[in-house]
């Protein structure tokens, strides 16, 4: 849907710019007020969320995917989150080249925690400006999108 022209239609660029003030923002006040109230940033919340989602465990490489960061980032992020008994890394016995991330019963307690902190602030600073309608259309157009730039990265 691209267009060849470098001109971008000024309601286009109104929701653009709205898109990127309101991720930033609601970003910045979830992981403000989970850091408050529970110690857990957000990008470790979600590493537990992922785990949880994945079983328990999952592979090193696959939970960057999953998170969108960088395979060093996720390392980092991984010996962090190791360090305070919330992850614990395993070998993988068949492959020696696969790491798998294993959420420990610290980290389970840790997401147990957060989790209604976490949906009290999606709530109060998402979820609550919009009707069904309205979700289902912003869900509707930024799946997509979503999907696209996750396609781009993999070419």
């Amino acid at each position: 849907m691209s267009k060849s022209n470098n001109s971008i239609p000024s309601q286009h660029m109104s929701a653009w710019e709205a898109f990127l003030r309101a991720q930033s923002r609601v970003l910045h006040v979830l992981d403000q007020e989970l850091q408050e109230e529970t110690g857990l940033s957000l990008a470790w919340y979600d590493v537990l969320v992922q785990l949880q989602k994945a079983g328990g465990s999952i592979r090193s490489g696959d939970l960057s995917s999953q998170l969108l960061i960088s395979p060093s980032a996720g390392t980092r992020l991984i010996d962090r989150m190791g360090s305070k008994g919330f992850v614990e890394r395993k070998a993988c016995e068949s492959d020696r080249r696969v790491v798998w991330v294993v959420l420990t019963d610290a980290g389970l307690d840790a997401l147990r925690s957060a989790t209604p902190v976490h949906l009290a602030g999606v709530r109060a600073h998402f979820t609550d400006f919009l009707d069904d309608d309205q979700a289902s259309a912003l869900s509707e157009s930024l799946t997509p999108m979503a999907w696209n730039a996750t396609a781009d990265e993999a070419e």
